[in-house]
């Protein structure tokens, strides 16, 4: 089920002046009149522990995250600003050797990043990148472990194999669905990284080979390099034909590790999009959970008694599955609340910050 319509969107305003952003170059300069005029902020969506606890798929989420670095990723919070997200996404470059990276495979730990923040012109490497938005201390970045961290696949990566130990059916890359992950645990974390990290927001019940590197180094226990992993979801936000983005809290948290403070962002309440228990358990729900374990044999109703309970069963579960639709509705009816409201304040600041000079010129 494609539910990429439940989640919203923080702030649907898109930039079109191009003096708004203190872009440097006359390539980030055109980049922003081609593409950057037209992206919109999506918030990510991340996890919240006591949600997944209140369903009974914390602890087995508790216990495959047993690298603490993609929790820093999974349970991330921060604000987002749409100028400082484009400013940033038009002015960002990847090179190698003096080379322009071309693909999301190119970039590495040594790849050169180049962007401006607020109008400050920066150039680290991704190792650096990692360690700023806290994935790494410095230290680590510039041990021999840290260069040695895959950022792929194994080759002897059978991914078939893997699906067929951890899935339902026949593993197709673009094909399979990620509700057939036996694990309902590995939906969820599926479904919010396809909303995140892997940024898929529309395609987001689809598995595809690349989907695996997340989950066969938290089942197989090898730490990979996470560093290299934000800095290709960046390169890719940077490049995507989609008219949402959603990297806005991450450039956050980059600004932070350079100690700048961005102004005017949005709350976080329309930064991300942290997901209802509601919501999860559909997310979470396969019928085939059911058929997996031993099927109960099932009597036809005979006396008035029988068909009477087996009426009253089925009366119960229509009522059940209209209360969770009413609360899903319910839940989507605050979130576009508070949304309009906040826009709302935004339009009152703006008009009495524009009327301010105008009374004080017709004053004088």
């Amino acid at each position: 089920m494609d539910v990429a319509w439940m989640i919203p969107h923080g702030n649907r305003r898109t930039l079109q002046n191009l003096e708004e952003l203190p872009l440097h170059s006359e390539e980030a300069r055109k980049k922003f009149l081609t593409w950057g005029n037209t992206r919109i902020l999506q918030p990510p969506m991340v996890l919240d522990p006591a949600y997944l606890d209140e369903l009974g798929h914390w602890q087995d989420i508790d216990e495959f995250l047993y690298n603490p670095k993609w929790r820093v990723l999974l349970f991330l919070q921060a604000p987002a600003s749409l100028e400082v997200t484009i400013e940033f996404l038009c002015s960002l470059r990847f090179h190698n050797d003096g080379e322009e990276v071309k693909s999301t495979t190119e970039v590495t730990s040594t790849t050169k990043v180049t962007f401006t923040l607020m109008g400050r012109l920066l150039s680290l490497t991704v190792a650096d990148l990692g360690w700023l938005i806290g994935l790494y201390t410095l230290d680590e970045t510039r041990s021999l472990a840290f260069a040695n961290l895959p950022d792929q696949l194994d080759p002897e990566f059978d991914v078939k194999k893997f699906w067929q130990a951890h899935g339902y059916g026949r593993f197709h890359s673009g094909a399979s669905i990620a509700r057939n992950w036996v694990r309902p645990s590995w939906r969820i974390l599926h479904h919010a990284l396809t909303h995140s990290y892997f940024g898929r927001p529309h395609d987001s019940d689809v598995v595809f080979d690349s989907d695996m590197l997340f989950f066969w180094s938290l089942e197989a226990r090898v730490p990979v390099n996470l560093a290299t992993f934000v800095a290709r979801f960046l390169f890719a936000q940077s490049t995507s034909n989609h008219q949402f983005v959603l990297c806005g809290p991450m450039v956050t948290l980059l600004a932070r590790g350079l100690c700048m403070t961005i102004p005017n962002v949005l709350p976080e309440a329309a930064s991300m999009f942290r997901p209802s228990t509601r919501y999860l358990t559909q997310i979470a729900y396969n019928k085939e959970d059911k058929e997996a374990r031993p099927r109960k044999q099932h009597r036809i109703p005979m006396t008035l008694r029988e068909l009477s309970q087996a009426m009253f069963a089925f009366q119960d579960s229509v009522d059940s599955r209209l209360r969770s639709m009413e609360t899903l509705l319910l839940t989507q009816q605050w979130q576009v609340e508070e949304i309009l409201e906040y826009t709302r304040e935004q339009g009152t600041k703006k008009a009495e910050h524009g009327a301010g000079p105008k009374q004080g010129k017709r004053q004088g």
